[in-house]
C-alpha cells in the first residue's frame, strides 16, 4: 500500500512540474550595438526582452562585461556568460535561470583565424529546460563586419566554414546530442557566397530563410543614409534526433514595432551609439519537453 501511494504521489508531482512548465520557450539572437556600461537604455532593452517573451538570448558587441550586470538588474533572475579573449568586443548569453540551467560552458576558438585580436571566438554552451526539458547544444557568433572598403568576405567564408566543421565536430564527439542551434550576428545575407559552407548543407535549417521577403535584423542609419538587410541568423540541426523537432513551425520572427521603445535606433552621446540597438531581435520558439 505504502509503494502505491509513493507512486502516486510521484507521479502528482511529475504531472504539477509539467503543467507548471510553458510549453514553449522563446530563443533569440540580438546585436546589441557597442553593449557598455553607460551610454545605453538598459531599462528599455530589457524592455523589449520581457516583451518579447525571450527566455534565452545571444548577445553580440559586448564592450564592457560588467554591462551585462547592469542589463540583468531589469529582468528578474537572469543571468549570463560571456566570451573573453582579447578582441575588443565579446558575445555572450542571457538567460531566465528559473527556467532554463546553463552548464558546459566553452568559446569556439576556430572562429578567431588564429587571430584573436582581429576576430572573436563563439561561445558554445548546454543548457536545459528545467527540471528536464529540452536539452540541447548552443552556440553564439558574431563574425567579421565590411569596414569601409576593407575586402572581409573571405573572412565571413572561412568563418562560416568554421561553423559548419565545429557542428561536424559535436555531432561527431557528442553523437547523443543533436539537438544543436547556432545563432548570432553572421553580418551575412544568406544568398551570398560566403554563406556557402552553410547554406549547400542539406542537414540544417536556416530559420531566418522563411522570413517574409524584405525582413531586416540589421536598422542601422548615419544622418539620411540608412542600411538594412538581414545578417542576424537562427540555424538549426535537422536530422534525426536534431532540436527541428522542438521547433514551433514558422514561429521564426522579429522584431518589426522598434519604433515604439524611445531612440531605438538613434546615435548619440556619449559615444554616438543608439540608445538601443542598430539590429532588432531575431527569435523562435521551441518545445518545452524533450522529444528525444
Amino acid at each position: 500500500m505504502r509503494s502505491l501511494i509513493l507512486i502516486f504521489l510521484f507521479s502528482f508531482l511529475l504531472s504539477s512540474c509539467e503543467a507548471a512548465r510553458p510549453q514553449y520557450i522563446e530563443i533569440a539572437t540580438f546585436n546589441i550595438e557597442n553593449l557598455a556600461a553607460k551610454g545605453k537604455d538598459m531599462k528599455q532593452i530589457a524592455r523589449v526582452i520581457k516583451d518579447l517573451g525571450l527566455e534565452l538570448i545571444g548577445i553580440q558587441e559586448i564592450v564592457e562585461p560588467k554591462a551585462l550586470d547592469e542589463l540583468v538588474k531589469y529582468l528578474d533572475g537572469f543571468k549570463y556568460e560571456i566570451t573573453g579573449g582579447t578582441a575588443p568586443i565579446h558575445v555572450g548569453i542571457i538567460y531566465n535561470s528559473l527556467v532554463i540551467d546553463v552548464s558546459e560552458v566553452s568559446e569556439i576558438k576556430t572562429l578567431t583565424l588564429n587571430n584573436d585580436k582581429k576576430f572573436r571566438p563563439g561561445l558554445r554552451v548546454r543548457a536545459k529546460v528545467k527540471p528536464d526539458g529540452f536539452d540541447f547544444i548552443l552556440a553564439v557568433v558574431h563574425l567579421k563586419s565590411k569596414i569601409g572598403n576593407e575586402d572581409t568576405d573571405s573572412y565571413r567564408k572561412q568563418q562560416i566554414q568554421c561553423v559548419s566543421n565545429w557542428m561536424d565536430k559535436e555531432l561527431q564527439f557528442c553523437p547523443m546530442e543533436k539537438d544543436i542551434i547556432i545563432l548570432g550576428d553572421f553580418n551575412e545575407t544568406l544568398e551570398r557566397n560566403p554563406f556557402v559552407p552553410l547554406s549547400q548543407r542539406k542537414d540544417i535549417k536556416i530559420l531566418t530563410g522563411d522570413l517574409v521577403p524584405g525582413s531586416v535584423s540589421y536598422i542601422g542609419k548615419s544622418g539620411q543614409q540608412r542600411y538594412r538587410s538581414l545578417i542576424d541568423h537562427i540555424i538549426l540541426y535537422k536530422g534525426k534526433g536534431g532540436c527541428f523537432d522542438e521547433y514551433k513551425p514558422a514561429s521564426i520572427g522579429l522584431l518589426k514595432a522598434y519604433d515604439k521603445y524611445p531612440r531605438y535606433n538613434v546615435p548619440g552621446p556619449p559615444n554616438g551609439s543608439t540608445s538601443i540597438s542598430d539590429h532588432v531581435p531575431v527569435y523562435a520558439s521551441f518545445l518545452t519537453k524533450d522529444n528525444d
